[in-house]
């Protein structure tokens, strides 16, 4: 992942985290708090403070939580419009 790659994923990160998008994101997907929490390698409660906006969302992690939003985003909206 080249340096630029990971600055967007980052901002991409502090925005679904600011707005509450990473929660309608996976809930979108029917996946659980839990569950995308494990993947990404936080606690359950770090990622509820990262989607309710009480912490920002920093280090490899928050790369790996918008990752898999993004992916998540692309499945539903293709799934919507397939539909």
């Amino acid at each position: 992942m080249t340096e630029e790659q990971r600055d967007l994923l980052m901002l991409a990160a502090a925005r679904y985290a600011r707005t509450g998008e990473g929660r309608r994101i996976r809930e979108r997907a029917n996946m659980q708090q839990q569950e995308m929490a494990r993947r990404i390698g936080i606690t359950t409660s770090g990622l509820w403070r990262w989607e309710n906006g009480r912490r920002r969302p920093q280090g490899d992690a928050a790369v790996r939580w918008a990752q898999q939003l993004t992916k998540l985003d692309l499945v539903s909206a293709q799934a919507e419009s397939a539909a």
